[in-house]
């Protein structure tokens, strides 16, 4: 999972919309979380996809989570 994070931030250095995007939203508390597989589009809010060659749709395995809100 480290290696994975890694990996990710490693790639989000040359995207630096996505860069940003994530650097706020974890100033802001939000958190990494697994979703599994996740159909995305370019449409949807910045990310790293995961492109297959084949004629599969682009997708995400995490996403940044909002937090809960403490009552």
């Amino acid at each position: 999972m480290i290696s994975l994070i890694i990996l990710m931030a490693f790639i989000g250095l040359g995207n630096p919309e996505f860069k940003e995007k994530v650097e706020e939203q974890v100033n802001k508390g939000y958190t990494w979380e697994y979703v599994g597989y996740t159909p995305w589009s370019q449409e949807k809010s910045p990310a790293i996809l995961i492109e297959p060659q084949s004629d599969f749709p682009p997708f995400i395995l995490f996403k940044l989570s909002k937090p809960e809100e403490v009552k």
